[in-house]
């Protein structure tokens, strides 16, 4: 899975910053990054159509050209392309909305924000090859969550309880439900109560299952032997 992101910040040390984090979020979900960098609104439109780029982060702030008046040429040139402003002034919220965008972060608030964000931006690109996202309804609204950022699935009387990299959601459904909307090459039912994606399994211990963030999850009395087989099918698959 291979992602084209292009960084525009005038300082360049947050430039360098965002490129970093970007790269470790991308190697966490198993996607190549390639990113192209530049220090200038004017730079990046000058270059725009040298690249493929799907997901645009800028800062907003520059001389010159703005943020903002790049974020409106991107949305004419390439309409398809996510944006990610992100900025060290939260005067600028408002000024985001005269483009088409999809997030808007605090430079102070990166490592909280931007997981939230890269994860947004792959559910609208469709970055997964099986089945985008998971569609979560949590409360009013309708959150397209991409399958990779999902470790398990819980089900807790009438809810179940859905936990990715960097959040849990609850919503009203059946495990089987939720289960229909994953591939099943890569989500196993271990128990009755738990779906576990395979990728976030780190080991078995005894009837239970380690995943990538230290959750324990119980493994069925019933489930144990097929689990096995799917996790030495898998193995020998790869």
């Amino acid at each position: 899975m291979k992602l084209c992101i292009g960084l525009c910040d005038d300082n360049p040390l947050h430039l360098r910053m965002i490129s970093q984090e970007i790269q470790r979020l991308c190697g966490m979900r198993e996607i190549e990054a390639e990113i192209h960098t530049w220090a200038s609104g004017a730079q990046l439109l000058k270059e725009i159509e040298t690249y493929d780029i799907q997901l645009y982060i800028l800062d907003i702030r520059m001389p010159e050209i703005t943020g903002i008046d790049a974020a409106k040429q991107i949305n004419l040139i390439q309409p398809s392309a996510q944006i990610i402003f992100i900025s060290s002034y939260l005067e600028y919220f408002s000024d985001v909305y005269e483009t088409e965008h999809l997030y808007f972060v605090l430079k102070s608030q990166m490592a909280q924000r931007l997981p939230d964000a890269l994860d947004r931006a792959l559910a609208k690109l469709g970055q997964a090859q099986t089945g985008v996202s998971f569609m979560l309804h949590s409360r009013s609204q309708v959150i397209p969550t991409p399958i990779h950022s999902i470790l398990c699935i819980e089900k807790e009387l009438r809810k179940i309880i859905v936990t990715t990299t960097h959040d849990h959601y609850e919503m009203y459904a059946k495990l089987q439900e939720a289960l229909a909307q994953l591939p099943p090459d890569e989500f196993f039912q271990c128990h009755r109560s738990y779906i576990v994606a395979f990728r976030h399994i780190e080991q078995i211990c005894g009837n239970e299952i380690l995943l990538s963030n230290n959750k324990h999850i119980p493994i069925g009395r019933t489930f144990m032997k097929p689990l096995k087989e799917a996790l030495l099918k898998r193995q020998f698959s790869q």
